[in-house]
């Protein structure tokens, strides 16, 4: 079943002035026709279709991020309206859902790995039944793009290749950050414990030990609404800082009721997803002021020309809803990459295959749109698939994004450990 634009959630976007640092900084691709390396204008009718897979985990009881699908339905649009498709060739998108269970992500690989008219498929936020998916898949050697790998094995799988980082690696930073620009010296830590969590926050625990701050950490079930127990557990109230590890809109929500409700005022540190009307309502229509880790040059921040561009392209695909959400971008931005490696194949005579997919996906260095500056895909032993794991950082402040630091790497010399 194909998924429509009519689904789940959105964030507001920002406006204003950078707070002292360069938007030069941010590294965006801007000319996202010419990032494709394709035409302005209608993809050719009368060539074939180039068909290209989404396989995204939604339409179940613990989805995190069902809207991913919209930024691959609108770059399929966008692609064949306004970039001339894949080298003239019309963009048909083939899109797969896992639900809850791993025998569906079998059947999602199975498809793809059976239909000989797609050669790399783009996996969403995907954290149930990852090693069934790639199980089915590799044998064919079909490449994986995936958006942020949610699993070890995502990280192995070859040809794979996470644009964005992964659930581990993009973890770590926050060590650098909190010890460089905030000087943090204990951290309360909370999870929302939902399929696939555990191990990112057993990385943040030790990124954040291993540059020296204690630790405090409270699990809590996802149907928890008050979540006055795992803040009170972790010791939100008298530690330096609250970093949430909450992955849901509902849950960033309720985070932020259950701190105004309890009256604490500790920092609070989140990831990009809290970044979300839902959250913002909580306080008149503004975000809250807390500090927001994304692994991209998210459209929220008032600097990113990419960002902007591509608020304008949503609006024009009746997608308006999803200005701002960071996975609607980076799918849009994963959808488009995985178009440039096509359409570099196509201008230079080649034949599209697995094996000139996952060549030109191995060659690519960037820059990347909405991605960071430098890609590292196949230099981490433990992890090929891993491309990126550096993060930058934000602050709102009344309601508007303000970069702190950008592109902060792991503490030097921690190693997310293999597995």
């Amino acid at each position: 079943m194909v998924p429509t634009l009519g689904a789940t959630t959105a964030s507001a976007t920002t406006s204003g002035l950078a707070l002292g640092i360069q938007a030069s900084a941010n590294n965006p691709v801007t000319n996202f026709v010419q990032y494709v390396g394709g035409t302005a204008g209608k993809a050719n009718p009368k060539l074939s279709t180039v068909e290209l897979e989404y396989i995204n985990q939604q339409g179940g009881s613990s989805d995190m991020a069902p809207e991913t699908i919209n930024g691959a339905l609108v770059a399929a649009k966008y692609l064949n309206n306004q970039v001339g498709g894949i080298d003239g060739h019309p963009v048909k998108l083939v899109t797969c859902a896992i639900a809850d269970t791993v025998s569906q992500a079998a059947t999602c690989g199975q498809g793809f790995a059976n239909n000989k008219n797609v050669t790399v498929a783009g996996v969403g936020d995907v954290a149930i039944g990852n090693q069934a998916l790639e199980a089915a898949v590799a044998p064919t050697k079909k490449p994986l793009v995936f958006l942020i790998a949610g699993s070890n094995s995502d990280d192995l799988y070859k040809p794979g290749y996470a644009l964005y980082g992964d659930g581990t690696h993009v973890e770590a930073p926050w060590a650098t950050f909190f010890k460089n620009h905030l000087h943090v010296k204990t951290v309360a830590l909370i999870n929302q414990d939902l399929p696939g969590t555990g191990l990112a926050v057993t990385i943040t625990r030790d990124a954040l030990e291993y540059d020296g701050m204690k630790v405090k950490i409270a699990n809590y079930d996802p149907s928890q609404t008050d979540l006055t127990a795992p803040l009170t557990a972790a010791g939100a109230r008298t530690a330096d800082i609250l970093l949430a590890d909450v992955y849901t809109n509902s849950a960033c929500a309720d985070l932020y009721s259950t701190l105004k409700q309890l009256s604490i005022t500790t920092p609070v540190a989140v990831n990009i997803p809290c970044a979300d009307p839902q959250v913002a309502q909580s306080d008149g229509g503004k975000l809250p002021p807390w500090y927001y880790a994304v692994a991209t040059a998210t459209s929220l921040d008032p600097t990113n020309k990419a960002g902007n561009k591509l608020n304008a392209i949503l609006r024009t695909y009746g997608a308006g809803k999803y200005v701002g959400d960071p996975w609607v971008q980076d799918s849009f931005g994963q959808m488009l990459t995985m178009a440039k490696w096509e359409t570099s194949i196509l201008k230079s005579g080649g034949k599209i295959d697995p094996a000139s997919v996952a060549r030109t996906a191995t060659a690519f260095k960037g820059p990347l749109v909405f991605g960071a500056p430098n890609l590292v895909c196949g230099t981490i032993k433990s992890a090929p698939a891993v491309c990126n794991d550096e993060v930058s950082y934000f602050k709102a402040v009344n309601g508007v994004f303000h970069p702190v630091a950008r592109w902060q790497a792991p503490p030097k010399g921690f190693v997310v450990p293999a597995g």
